[in-house]
């Protein structure tokens, strides 16, 4: 299935490590039987302006289950800025229900931040598996309270940066801060936590290590980053390229702007203003293969290798004569 894909002229990076679902857990794709975006032609991304004193963050986007490219996307289809309750109707009392309760839980959120230079356009894509990722990693974010009691960790752990290798190790993912560095974090079996702090900036950094290109597609706090809405794995993402490196630094606004993710109180977050606040707390980001995409790391040669016996003979013998 052919469909429009999101890019970024940015060298792309790969990313991935199919994990199970956790019960109790927020998810990062909460609405993953969402059909498969559709097809249709695209254009690589153009080059865009960063802010001002900051390196050029080229990036492209997808226009979620539309069929139109970025460029005739209808006016008011960009992201709009959270109101200041959930979805429901005007003076309901579930809604206030919400907004209390949201109001008493402890830990981050992710809040909506401020304005962000970073233009996109399409490019074609076909997925191997349109419904499946080939990797899906979800990381929980908190503050470190929050993350030493998730994460069942003694107060005197020291927490090294979060990076997280993913797919056989062709990709790499990592929260940084405003500083650029990784945030502390740590991998625990199949799920990686994150220390934030209230009022900090982060971003999403992925990174390829393969010749192959990828479609990214992330969320946060079961939100999609490009349409605001709620998240599922048949939107359409991000393309990165091969040997390149992709960083998403917030919720997309429009075809040029983003509005950055930035820690805050559970109440003040962009889920609970909007669609509830269930899944705050968990970033989620799955990588699609392009169907036809060819790699001698075949299944069946990690196999090999990961059976290969150190030890299969009692004496070294000398090898045979070539004829």
């Amino acid at each position: 299935m052919n469909y429009r894909a999101l890019v970024t002229t940015a060298l792309a990076c790969l990313l991935a490590a199919c994990t199970s679902t956790h019960r109790g857990q927020p998810e990062p794709f909460p609405s993953s039987a969402d059909g498969a975006a559709r097809g249709g032609d695209g254009v690589i991304a153009q080059e865009a302006p960063g802010n001002p004193g900051e390196p050029s963050r080229p990036v492209a986007v997808e226009e979620g289950e539309r069929r139109r490219s970025v460029d005739s996307a209808p006016k008011g289809a960009a992201l709009s800025p959270p109101t200041s309750g959930a979805s429901d109707s005007a003076g309901s009392p579930y809604r206030a229900e919400r907004k209390e309760a949201a109001r008493e839980r402890p830990g981050l959120g992710t809040t909506w931040g401020e304005t962000r230079t970073s233009s996109v356009s399409s490019a074609s894509f076909e997925r191997e598996d349109a419904r499946r990722p080939d990797a899906l990693v979800r990381i929980y974010y908190n503050d470190e309270r929050g993350t030493r009691a998730t994460a069942g960790l003694d107060s005197a752990d020291d927490l090294p940066p979060n990076h997280t290798p993913l797919f056989r190790g062709y990709v790499s993912v990592e929260v940084a801060g405003g500083s650029g560095e990784a945030l502390p974090g740590m991998r625990r079996g199949d799920r990686t936590y994150v220390v934030g702090h209230d009022g900090e900036r982060y971003s999403l950094r992925i990174r390829n290590n393969s010749p192959e290109r990828f479609e990214i597609v992330a969320s946060v706090d079961g939100l999609d980053v490009v349409d605001g809405r709620s998240a599922a794995l048949g939107k359409r993402g991000y393309l990165i390229d091969a040997w390149g490196s992709l960083e998403l630094e917030g919720f997309r606004r429009s075809q040029s702007e983003v509005a950055t993710f930035r820690f805050g109180r559970v109440a003040d977050s962009y889920a609970a203003r909007t669609t509830g606040d269930r899944q705050v707390g968990v970033i989620g980001v799955a990588v699609f293969r392009e169907r036809g995409a060819r790699t001698d790391w075949t299944d069946a040669e990690i196999r090999r290798r990961e059976t290969a016996d150190p030890f299969p003979g009692s004496f070294a013998r000398p090898p045979s004569r070539d004829e």
